[in-house]
Formats: C-alpha cells, structure tokens, sequence
C-alpha cells in the first residue's frame, strides 16, 4: 500500500503538534495585544464574565467590553461553519479550499497593523482581531471533524484522554489506535506549551512589541489546513495504484 498505518499516525501526530504549537504562539501574542484569544472561545467567554457588570476590579485595568469578546466568539463561529459549508461542497478537501481565503484577510489586517497602528486609535484597532478569529473557527473546525477527530486547540480534551489512560494501565491493554491516540494527546498538550513559550520568547526579542509577530501564523495555518486534508492518501495516488493492481492482475 502508498502508506502503512505507522507513517499515517506520524503524520497525525506532526500536523496536529503543528496546530498546537502554532494556536499557542497566537494566542500568547494575541493575549499582549489585545487581551483575548485569538484561537479559543474559552477564554473570552470567562472575560465576558469577568467584564460584564464592571465589578472585578481587573476589568477596569485595559480589558474591553462585553461586545468585543461577544464579537470573538462570533468570529470563530463564523469560522467554524465556513469550514463545515467547504467541507460539504468540497468532501474531505475542506479546510484547505476555505483556508487560503480566510488566511488572506487575516494577513492583510497584520500587514495593516504593522504599517498604520500608530496612526490610528488603539481602541478602535483592537476590533480587528474579529477577523483573524475565523481562520481559528476553521482549524478547530477541521481538526474535531476531519482526519485528525480531535480538537487540537482543547487542551483540556486530551488531558481527559490521559487522565483516562493513566486509570486503565492496570486493567486494560491498549489496542494499536488507542496508543497512537494518548500519544497525540501528548503531543499536543506539549506542543501547546511550546508554542506560548515561543510566542512569550518572539514578543521579548521583538523589544516588548507585537508589530509583525503574527505575519507568519497565516501563512503557515494554510500549510497546515493542506496537510491535514492530505494526510490520507491523495485520491490521485489511490487511483493510480488501483490501475497498477488491475493491470497486474490483468497480466497474470
């Protein structure tokens, strides 16, 4: 066959550390800038609580309104049904039709930010991260339904997935799957770590300063969305190597 079942859950487990390592550097960037997360729901819902009658004394400190982080969690809801429309009109091709464009708009504000942010009222510009969150709505999208049937951004499921494990050591034996899935969750969880440590060591190098640091994050999220489209084997491919089985039979 093109690809044994060992090379397919490597391939698993690059792409969805890939994920994690990249949604932790943007989310640690995004926190500096602008107080919220870029690639998780969680967080803002719990600023939302923490702002919305104005008594937490850290609400008064740089943190916005409760229709900013509504205005997030709408984004990447947006984001998630985007992907589930390319996802049907295009099966299993999905995430990597649907990226690209969400992708473009997020560039294009960075590249905005980095070249106009002094110009323009910090207060207004913060609601530009209402178009980066979509592109975030597509990879959770894309990991919980696609290849990878995880949600790479939760943390918290794959910490459940090792707790789980840990209690059945004594008692059960893992099949094939099950190890390659406690081993994703590792992964990820670490990868996710990686990935803040990167964002927080980027943000002191770069003098404290979040100009330019999430140019690369669309760029690669688009890689990534393409990779985890293709992480079974490429329909051409399948075809290809089911004539070549036919011709051989045929021969024989």
């Amino acid at each position: 066959m093109p690809s044994s079942e060992t090379w397919r859950w490597c391939k698993h487990d690059i792409v969805a550390g890939a994920i994690a390592l990249t949604c932790g550097y943007t989310d640690v960037i995004s926190l500096q800038r602008w107080k919220c997360f870029a690639t998780m729901t969680t967080g803002n819902a719990i600023w939302v609580g923490r702002v919305l009658l104005g008594i937490d004394p850290v609400s008064q400190d740089g943190l916005s309104g409760p229709a900013f982080y509504f205005a997030i969690i709408g984004a990447f809801f947006v984001g998630v049904v985007l992907h589930r429309w390319a996802d049907i009109k295009f099966p299993a091709r999905g995430a990597s039709v649907i990226s690209p464009v969400v992708a473009l708009v997020q560039l294009a504000c960075e590249v905005f930010i980095f070249f106009k942010s002094g110009d323009l009222d910090p207060d207004k510009l913060k609601w530009l991260v209402v178009l980066y969150a979509p592109l975030f709505g597509v990879v959770a999208g894309a990991s919980a339904d696609g290849r990878l049937a995880s949600a790479t951004t939760m943390v918290t499921g794959h910490v459940i997935n090792l707790g789980k494990a840990l209690v059945n050591v004594p008692t059960k034996t893992f099949t094939y799957t099950e190890k390659c899935k406690i081993v994703m969750s590792v992964v990820v969880l670490v990868c996710s770590i990686l990935g803040a440590c990167l964002g927080a060591t980027m943000y002191k190098l770069n003098g404290h300063r979040t100009f330019g640091l999430l140019l690369p994050v669309s760029p690669v999220v688009v890689v990534l969305m393409w990779c985890h489209d293709h992480l079974a084997r490429p329909q051409k491919l399948v075809k290809m190597y089911h004539q070549a089985v036919r011709k051989r039979m045929g021969k024989d």
